[in-house]
C-alpha cells in the first residue's frame, strides 16, 4: 500500500473509531471532532493526526491531551481492522486551518466594507 492510500485509511479508521467505539464521556464536552488529516511517515514508524475541535484552541489542547492519553487503545483498534503489518504510533496535533480561514474572511469582510 502506498503512504497516501495508508493515510486515508487511517483517517477513515480513526474517524470510524472515535465516533463508534471511544466512550469517553471527557470527550462529550467536545462536541464535534474532526480528523482533518493524517501524516504517516513511510516507514510507519509515527503518524501525526491533526484535529478540529468546535470551540477553539483552548478546547482543542483539551481534546488532544485526552486523546493522546488514549493513542495506545486507538492503535489497538486500528491494529485489529486494518490489514497492515505495522501501525504507526500515533501523536494528536491541533489543525488551526478553519480558524486561519475564518479570520481571513473577517479581514476580507472588513477591507470590503471600507471600501464601500
Amino acid at each position: 500500500m502506498n503512504i497516501e492510500r495508508v493515510n486515508s485509511e487511517l483517517q477513515k479508521n480513526i474517524t470510524d473509531i472515535l465516533r463508534n467505539d471511544i466512550n469517553d464521556p471527557r470527550l462529550d464536552s467536545f462536541g464535534i471532532i474532526t480528523i482533518m488529516e493524517v501524516q504517516a511517515t513511510s516507514d510507519l514508524d509515527n503518524c501525526k493526526v491533526f484535529i478540529s475541535v468546535y470551540g477553539g484552541e483552548i478546547k482543542g489542547k483539551e481534546a488532544i491531551k485526552i486523546l493522546q492519553s488514549m493513542s495506545n487503545y486507538i492503535r489497538k483498534l486500528l491494529f485489529e481492522r486494518m490489514k497492515i503489518r505495522k501501525i504507526p504510533s500515533l501523536s494528536f496535533h491541533l489543525d488551526n486551518t478553519l480558524d486561519y480561514v475564518y479570520k481571513i474572511s473577517n479581514l476580507i469582510e472588513e477591507a470590503n466594507k471600507k471600501e464601500e
